[in-house]
């Protein structure tokens, strides 16, 4: 198996994770009677528990909070209960490690960045009236799920757009917002300085490339996105994600049109990864011949006609590669 599919294998992992965490495994982990109200939005339990005394800062299991809870599942007035009696709401879940941390799942949060992330502005704005501070990774999560009203909401507070997140999937708003293909939030972004060649652990390319998403890489590159911008520690370029992930037969003609896309602006064919020593074209003719390989030795009839397809695409890819 390659690097990069043992890598998407990982992210897949992670994200199976995360999907967990947030869909009901926090129950039973550590969640105090305040965070289970705050969860479930019932305000008489949680006003009860705030009577009682119980602390409003304290973690789960994974190191969430009350508010956190309340904001990622939009409870306004559990929010302004909670805020009233003194929460906090600038606590990151990362300051408590947690199993999911440290096997790559949730990325640590605040109960900003859930709102954000929830797409739930009105408790957004609460939160940052109330004193939460708009961080790169509430920046970053904006720019993937937000609205402009709430960009502009963020710039009028100060946020610095090419601040990278290391504590988000994608590193800046215009990354985010080019791996969802929002390209109105993109121009939004490109038009109030965001930098479209910054890397923070990708680029806002790398990410429309990586979805087969002709539309925002032409919307890119037509912005001033460099094809020949590197990340990685492989020294690795637009053009080598677009000719070596995993496409899917539907993508096969968008994967193409990328690919295209890339070489009109000046992607350099040349270029040499610093882990494998070759060229774009290179790459794809040896991963051609091992899938050629492989379906000669393929004794399951509808496996051997996949990969057949694929080697037909890698044939197109070497076609327009050595154009």
């Amino acid at each position: 198996m390659t690097r990069r599919g043992i890598a998407g294998i990982a992210a897949v992992f992670a994200m199976a994770v995360a999907s967990a965490v947030l869909s009901g495994c926090f129950r039973g982990e550590g969640m105090t009677p305040l965070m289970l109200a705050a969860h479930d939005g019932s305000i008489p339990a949680l006003k009860e528990r705030i009577a009682s005394g119980d602390d409003l800062n304290a973690r789960s299991r994974y190191g969430w909070t009350a508010l956190m809870f309340a904001s990622w599942k939009g409870h306004r007035e559990q929010v302004v209960a909670l805020l009233d009696a003194g929460a906090d709401p600038n606590l990151i879940s990362g300051d408590v490690p947690s199993r999911f941390e440290t096997v790559g799942g949730t990325p640590p949060t605040t109960a900003l960045r859930q709102a954000i992330e929830s797409g739930h502005g009105d408790i957004a704005r609460l939160l940052m009236n109330r004193g939460a501070k708009p961080d790169a990774g509430a920046a970053a999560l904006a720019g993937g799920k937000s609205d402009e009203a709430m960009l502009e909401e963020l710039q009028r507070r100060g946020v610095d757009w090419n601040q990278p997140s290391p504590q988000t999937w994608h590193g800046t708003a215009v990354i985010a917002a080019a791996a969802r293909g929002n390209r109105r939030n993109l121009d939004w972004l490109l038009k109030h300085g965001a930098d479209p060649n910054l890397v923070a652990g990708s680029t806002a390319l790398k990410e429309a490339v990586n979805e087969d998403d002709p539309e925002t890489v032409r919307f890119l590159l037509e912005r001033g996105a460099d094809p020949n911008v590197v990340y990685w520690s492989s020294n690795e370029t637009a053009l080598f994600t677009a000719v070596s992930k995993h496409v899917g037969d539907s993508h096969y003609n968008k994967n193409l049109e990328v690919i295209r896309l890339l070489l009109k602006h000046g992607a350099d064919r040349n270029h040499r990864s610093t882990s494998d020593k070759l060229t774009a074209l290179e790459w794809v003719q040896r991963g051609r011949e091992g899938t050629r390989e492989a379906a000669a030795e393929a004794t399951d009839p509808q496996v051997r006609k996949r990969l057949e397809v694929s080697m037909e695409h890698k044939d197109s890819v070497i076609r327009v590669l050595d154009s």
